[in-house]
């Protein structure tokens, strides 16, 4: 992974738009992977797709060559998915078909991720309530988010705050955070999938590394707390 640019990502007071552009992009790469994908027999299986989150970096030529998972694997393309910016990185939620014995897969779908900014030095606080599908550790590098906001495709605003380092029951130490969201005007029409990542390695700033981290977020239906072990 030597000389790869580091992952893009968007700051926490920056507008995140529901209307995202680099989406766009991919759309008519995913409608050439469903034509691939689809079997002309009706006997033949479809493959077996798994879909996780990762960082997923372009060659000099601007083609999407290494997938790196969240357990630090990295996975090689095989396919020809081109048209991004050269050497540069970004997160995403990728759907791809393993090739039995190698590290080369075929990528068939993307969906864009964002990478969380700790905004301890900025003015967002707001924590408008939101849906939660799933929260979960991805290896030791990521705490990543299936989160289901409400929008009319209005833009708001993210970010996370490491609200204390506390010792916890076990002796050990645990990083304490909140999810930030600004609905803004955006208007809480309909429920949309959005995928969110907070990096661990920047947790490290805030007086060592803690054996656990707590994640608050707001939902509907109150305050929910997801702890998991950094061990």
């Amino acid at each position: 992974m030597a000389g790869m640019r580091t992952i893009h990502r968007r700051p926490c007071l920056r507008r995140v738009s529901f209307r995202m552009a680099w989406l766009l992009v991919l759309l008519p790469i995913m409608s050439a992977f469903v034509a691939t994908a689809c079997s002309d027999k009706d006997d033949e299986p479809f493959p077996s797709v798994v879909f996780e989150m990762a960082d997923v970096f372009t060659n000099d030529r601007g083609q999407l060559s290494v997938i790196l998972l969240d357990d630090s694997t990295a996975l090689r393309i095989s396919n020809d998915v081109s048209g991004f910016q050269p050497r540069a990185g970004y997160r995403c939620l990728c759907g791809y078909v393993p090739s039995n014995g190698t590290n080369y897969v075929e990528l068939l779908s993307l969906s864009p991720a964002y990478l969380l900014y700790d905004c301890a030095k900025e003015t967002l606080r707001d924590k408008d309530p939101l849906s939660v599908v799933s929260v979960w550790r991805g290896g030791c590098r990521y705490l990543n988010m299936h989160l289901l906001p409400k929008t009319k495709g209005g833009e708001q605003h993210w970010g996370y705050l490491v609200d204390s380092v506390r010792i916890n029951s076990a002796g050990g130490s645990t990083y304490h955070l909140s999810l930030l969201h600004d609905q803004g005007t955006d208007t809480t029409a309909y429920s949309t999938d959005f995928y969110m990542s907070i990096s661990l390695d920047s947790l490290t700033n805030h007086k060592g590394r803690a054996d656990s981290v707590d994640l608050g977020i707001v939902t509907w239906d109150g305050l929910r707390h997801y702890g998991f072990s950094l061990r």
